[in-house]
């Protein structure tokens, strides 16, 4: 059964080789095993403006070390989604 929700419309300026980041909630609610906590939103924007100097290869291949990092071997608890995309 699909829950009612209304959803708005957000208009976002963008220009020329500006980076868009998408991601489901799953992302920064992964627990980590060393550390009983979620990643958290907060440290998910850290890491995306510590990487954002680097071509999005490398952000790509940074981003996915970290997380599995943190994941480490505690099951994943969500499904995860993070999306990027540069703008032409």
């Amino acid at each position: 059964m699909v829950a009612d929700h209304e959803y708005g419309t957000v208009a976002v300026e963008v220009k020329s080789d500006d980076v868009l980041c998408l991601f489901s909630d799953g992302v920064p609610d992964q627990l980590g095993d060393r550390v009983p906590k979620k990643f958290s939103e907060r440290r998910l924007r850290e890491l995306l403006l510590e990487v954002s100097h680097l071509r999005l290869k490398k952000q790509n291949e940074v981003i996915y070390d970290v997380l599995n990092s943190w994941q480490g071997k505690m099951e994943q608890t969500d499904d995860q989604l993070m999306i990027g995309l540069k703008i032409k």
